[in-house]
């Protein structure tokens, strides 16, 4: 193997991918012109690779792909145009492009000791710098081509007959090695296109907190009256005693009769009532089949769902303890057969409450949710997960919640596997707002559970309309639906207008209709 082997280019000093080819001595693989990044709009260093060198670059080769594919779908490329070209050119004469001052250019080419290898690199207005194991290109007048001119009516007409199946192949293996390294593992199966999930996006385990977002670290508490073998030897068994499930719903069938009357008085006054001392509803089964899955009262009345923590005297066994204990089921991510893009299955029975994983991604600002927003793409609410269960509640001092104030989570570059789960109007998933500090109102997890029993391969779906706080991505998305043409979505009519979108999921209840 030639020394340069070991090199491979830098993906960010990369602009962009211009075009592709066939390699020179291989017709079944294929090259792509790297336009580098540079303040020359002219002359802006470039250079051909192979995909030997792009293995940290693949996710540029993959947009490339992408567009190229879409622009001939639309018929926008150039090479629709250029069909009729009667002249064709052979690989080898599109080395260097027509516009080039020098069309013998593997003089300055950073070449294996056999000039005329696989391995060629052709460079423009630049030479090639190795820098730790990897190619940099630096500026030189040494052969110069006006990237204007790029890609050229050959280049074009020639792209158009290279087959690109080793570059998705090389991207489907890249991706197949990211998911290999979440635990448990993720698989990938796509048996309807050569497609495979964007490499830009990066694979978190826990929120990213941005700019203006910190969590209440001096606020977190933990219960100091449990113990670890206490009751049922579940750690929390006697739940009026344990501090974090303070302001968890109260069970109101352990209540006697004063307890009642005084605590339904309250609420038919408009009072939100105190809680404390009350026996609380526990979030998870302690035995028989459903151990561990979610109660049906939380799953039916969507209460926020507070578990302990750290500094709890519990014991880390507490089964007060799912949801920060992350996934643990295995879940495959898959490309759908019905248009709806890429989709979420578990590869194992779930039964009904059972914790499937979290939503995670950058947590924001509301005011930089409703930036990226506008600067989004048409799908980018549905990536966007207000942390606003606690909207209307009061603070210590005596302020009321309100969702200006209110976390963002956007899951669309960087998140987990649930990022993949697609909508249903009749869901057989639900989300939920988890806490860890009963005191933090404004960072907490976002977390699905199955919301009846679900075979192993079933696609996992929410709703992503759904009424519930927890449940709902982000206000902003049902906003535009006011100025949508014809009748609200849900309630039939056209809803014609850029702000909703035709629903796919197949449901035999299916509203038709989908924010945008």
């Amino acid at each position: 193997m030639a020394a340069r082997d070991r090199y491979t280019v830098k993906p960010s000093e990369v602009d962009r991918i211009i075009i592709h080819r066939a390699g020179p001595k291989n017709p079944k693989s294929s090259q792509y012109l790297i336009r580098w990044k540079s303040s020359d709009v002219a002359y802006p260093p470039l250079s051909w690779h192979g995909l030997h060198e792009l293995g940290e670059a693949l996710h540029f080769v993959q947009d490339y792909i992408r567009m190229y594919k879409q622009s001939r779908a639309n018929n926008t490329s150039q090479l629709q145009t250029q069909a009729g070209l009667k002249r064709k050119r052979s690989p080898n004469q599109l080395l260097t492009p027509e516009g080039s001052t020098s069309p013998k250019s593997r003089g300055i080419s950073i070449t294996s000791d056999t000039k005329d290898s696989e391995h060629d690199t052709i460079v423009f207005n630049a030479i090639l710098h190795r820098e730790a194991g990897q190619y940099v290109a630096v500026a030189s007048k040494a052969t110069m081509l006006d990237a204007r001119t790029l890609p050229s009516e050959e280049m074009t007409l020639h792209a158009a007959s290279v087959d690109m199946k080793d570059a998705e192949h090389a991207i489907r293996q890249k991706y197949i090695s990211r998911l290999a390294t979440l635990q448990p593992p993720v698989a990938f199966r796509n048996d309807v296109d050569r497609e495979t999930p964007s490499l830009s996006f990066r694979f978190t385990n826990k929120y990213i907190l941005r700019d203006g977002v910190s969590k209440a670290v001096d606020l977190v508490l933990g219960c100091q009256q449990c113990k670890p073998n206490m009751g049922a030897n579940r750690g929390c068994e006697y739940t009026k005693k344990c501090d974090c499930l303070e302001f968890a719903h109260p069970d109101l069938d352990k209540l006697d009769d004063d307890q009642r009357a005084e605590f339904d008085a309250r609420v038919a006054d408009g009072e939100n009532p105190s809680t404390f001392g009350l026996p609380k509803r526990f979030p998870y089964y302690n035995s028989g089949p459903r151990a561990g899955c979610l109660m049906d009262f939380y799953l039916r009345e969507r209460h926020v769902i507070y578990e302990c923590n750290e500094s709890c005297l519990c014991g880390p066994r507490c089964k007060n303890r799912n949801v920060q204990h992350g996934r643990r089921v295995p879940l495959e991510i898959f490309k759908t057969a019905n248009s709806r893009g890429f989709g979420l299955r578990c590869l194992e029975p779930l039964r009904r409450g059972q914790f499937i994983d979290t939503y995670l991604g950058e947590v924001i600002t509301d005011a930089e949710a409703n930036a990226r927003e506008k600067v989004g793409a048409l799908d980018k609410s549905s990536y966007l997960f207000g942390l606003d269960k606690f909207v209307g509640g009061t603070l210590g001092d005596g302020s009321v919640i309100d969702s200006e104030h209110c976390h963002v989570v956007d899951g669309e570059l960087v998140g987990g596997p649930t990022r993949f789960m697609n909508h249903s109007c009749e869901p057989n998933v639900q989300i939920h707002a988890v806490s860890y500090n009963k005191y933090d109102y404004f960072v907490y997890d976002l977390a699905f559970f199955a919301a009846e029993n679900v075979p192993r391969g079933q696609e996992l779906t929410f709703d992503y309309m759904d009424a519930d706080d927890a449940n709902a991505p982000d206000e902003t998305k049902m906003e535009g639906l006011e100025g949508a043409k014809g009748e609200v979505p849900g309630l039939g009519g056209d809803a014609e207008g850029r702000n909703v979108a035709e629903c796919r999921c197949g449901a035999e209840r299916c509203r038709r209709w989908l924010w945008q």
